[in-house]
């Protein structure tokens, strides 16, 4: 059973400053979960890239686009192998990805942890593509790793 639960009445949760930080800019995230890895990642595109530039997040934190206001050029929303996409790296979906990192021109890049590895193993082509034109940036919170476009 699934229970809808009121995030703004909960008062003892030890994210509320952060999460009343991003209610207070978004309100249409009010009944969203965000931890403070992600808030820390959140906080690093802020400082750190321009609104025009094009984020990819692997697997799925597609959210941190619309909150950070930066543009995504990801071909998939939501990387999960055999619902979003065959789980054998199929052409059509390489092909989908590499084509983003071309034809949308994407700055940054992030991998959750141990995401990086899978993705490598999923697309080796579109993981080659990501090593010879992009830099590694930064660990986010032992648990995400951002790189950046070589310039």
């Amino acid at each position: 059973k699934t229970e809808n639960v009121d995030f703004k009445a909960i008062t003892e949760n030890p994210f509320k400053q952060m999460r009343d930080r991003y209610i207070s800019k978004h309100p249409s995230i009010s009944g969203l979960a965000v931890d403070q890895r992600i808030d820390q990642v959140i906080a690093y595109i802020e400082e750190n890239t321009e609104e025009t530039d094009h984020v990819f997040l692997y697997p799925d934190q597609t959210f941190v686009n619309g909150v950070t206001g930066r543009q995504s050029g990801q071909p998939i929303l939501w990387f999960r192998p055999d619902l979003t996409f065959k789980k054998d790296g199929d052409i059509m979906t390489k092909g989908l990805i590499l084509g983003a990192f071309e034809g949308n021109g994407i700055d940054w890049v992030v991998f959750e942890h141990g995401a990086r590895a899978v993705f490598k193993e999923q697309f080796p082509d579109v993981a080659g593509y990501i090593d010879d034109n992009f830099v590694t940036m930064s660990l986010v919170a032992d648990y995400y790793t951002i790189f950046e476009r070589s310039r």
